[in-house]
């Protein structure tokens, strides 16, 4: 017998994510033996992902269950390390709706799509099944404590979340579910690689990624990103945000050395500087080796930062490309395939990958 009804309203705002993956503990843990988990996003980043699994980290019922998941692909929001994330879970299998029988690049802009957020588990033991439907995508802005969006959702359990099962949804996520195709390793990649094309054309999308998670940045091999006019008498300073500053390191409040190495020149004690700005942003600022000292010239320039490591510890090789570059161009794609791309608040490009 289903157990009693229950039904909960989740709200998110800003600061204050969506609770839906507190939600999804809550059911699992009362659950007994293995469970079968359905969840269908529109869109899906890698910060997102990393929110729920997470919360959900160490679970055994989590672990144990099988878990299918059905994202879009709609504008290329959807990030291709989004996926890999979920399809490297434990007994994961991941679907991708993209409007026929097989991924094109009109995947990206046709009709129909995939737009719906639920999410259903249901116990193979002990304990009523859970339906969750609302507004909110697998993103970090509408989940998780950066979250910068307004949500809402029902969360439905018990006998109730039978019936709405019973009376059309199951059959609405199968036809769904067998209407899109299985993703893997050559699929991401070629999706990966239509987002790219798409997100060039129109620049403007790339402005509402998720910002990444400081823990993804800071196990990256490389990080690229839009010098901009640079700051400091010899326009040799560069300004990270909060999560960017993490691919060099724990963020600290005080200032600390950075080992820089430009060709074959190492400079041991460049520093990252904490800096609140006149409007109240905390900034990261970067001192790199300056021209007259056997630096770079950095102004309008992408800089890349990739790290290395020798007796004295870790350093990070700093290269310059323009922006119009087949150099930058590999650094934009691989940030798009494997990694994050997205645009800081003042509108300079960055990715990382590796």
């Amino acid at each position: 017998m289903p157990s009693l009804t229950s039904a909960e309203a989740l709200l998110g705002r800003p600061g204050q994510g969506l609770p839906l993956p507190g939600a999804i503990k809550k059911t699992l843990s009362g659950y007994q033996g293995q469970a079968f988990i359905r969840l269908g996003f529109a869109y899906a980043s890698s910060a997102g992902v990393h929110v729920l699994l997470d919360s959900l980290a160490g679970l055994q019922a989590w672990q144990r269950s099988d878990k299918h998941w059905l994202f879009g692909v709609h504008h290329g929001v959807t990030e291709p390390a989004a996926i890999r994330q979920a399809l490297r879970g434990s007994r994961s299998r991941v679907r991708l709706y993209v409007g026929g029988k097989n991924l094109s690049r009109r995947s990206l802009f046709g009709s129909p799509m995939f737009h719906a957020k639920a999410a259903v588990l249901e116990s193979r033991g002990k304990g009523g099944p859970a339906v969750f439907l609302g507004s909110a995508n697998l993103t970090s802005s509408a989940m998780g404590a950066s979250a910068r969006n307004f949500e809402a959702g029902s969360y439905v359990k018990g006998h109730a979340a039978q019936l709405m099962l019973r009376n059309h949804l199951d059959d609405w996520w199968s036809m769904i579910w067998q209407s899109s195709v299985d993703a893997d390793d050559r699929l991401i990649a070629k999706y990966a690689e239509f987002r790219d094309e798409f997100l060039s054309r129109n620049p403007l999308l790339i402005d509402q990624a998720d910002p990444p998670p400081g823990s993804h940045v800071g196990g990256a091999r490389c990080l690229w990103i839009e010098a901009g006019a640079m700051s400091g008498g010899s326009r040799n300073q560069v300004e990270f945000n909060r999560e960017l500053a993490a691919f060099f390191g724990e963020v600290t409040k005080i200032s600390r050395p950075v080992r820089i190495k430009i060709r074959d020149s190492i400079w041991n004690s460049r520093p990252l500087t904490p800096k609140t700005t006149t409007f109240g942003v905390d900034i990261w600022r970067l001192s790199l080796p300056t021209l007259s000292t056997g630096g770079l010239d950095y102004p309008s320039t992408v800089l890349a930062f990739e790290r290395g490591s020798d007796s004295d510890g870790e350093y990070f090789v700093l290269r310059t490309a323009h922006p119009s570059s087949k150099l930058h161009a590999q650094w934009r794609l691989k940030a798009l395939r494997t990694g994050h791309a997205g645009v800081t608040s003042g509108q300079r490009a960055y990715g990382f990958f590796g």
